[in-house]
């Protein structure tokens, strides 16, 4: 079974002063996420535009947060469904997911696309 998750920022010791983390320390963040060994890294960054992006294709990002930038991302890809964009096709929705760790349908936890899908909204 294969599991998603985006912006764990590792080592990283702002991460807790900019995201709203439920912990104490940095240490405690690691001992936390880092129970797991991930045999999958990918590319977190959004795009707008991506293969068969409105035949099925699923986009998992991240990088994004919490944040305007990530409302911003979803609000142009709604638009480009309103507005007939030539990559947008009548058959499917379009499917793009922020998988960062700090969503609330995250929770710091690695997730499977079902459980992804089960939880989030389509766009």
């Amino acid at each position: 079974m294969k599991y998603y998750i985006s912006d764990l920022h590792l080592f990283h010791e702002n991460a807790i002063a900019f995201d709203p983390r439920p912990f104490a320390s940095l240490q405690e963040m690691h001992d936390t996420i880092g129970k797991e060994h991930y045999s999958l890294v990918l590319s977190h960054y959004p795009i707008f535009s991506w293969r068969n992006m409105g035949r099925g294709r699923i986009l998992l990002y991240g990088h994004t947060h919490e944040s305007e930038e990530d409302r911003f991302y979803q609000k142009c890809l709604s638009e480009m469904r309103a507005n007939d964009c030539r990559h947008v096709y009548e058959t499917e929705e379009l499917r793009a997911y922020n998988v960062g760790c700090m969503r609330d349908y995250m929770n710091y936890t690695p997730r499977t696309l079902e459980e992804i899908l089960n939880s989030r909204s389509k766009v």
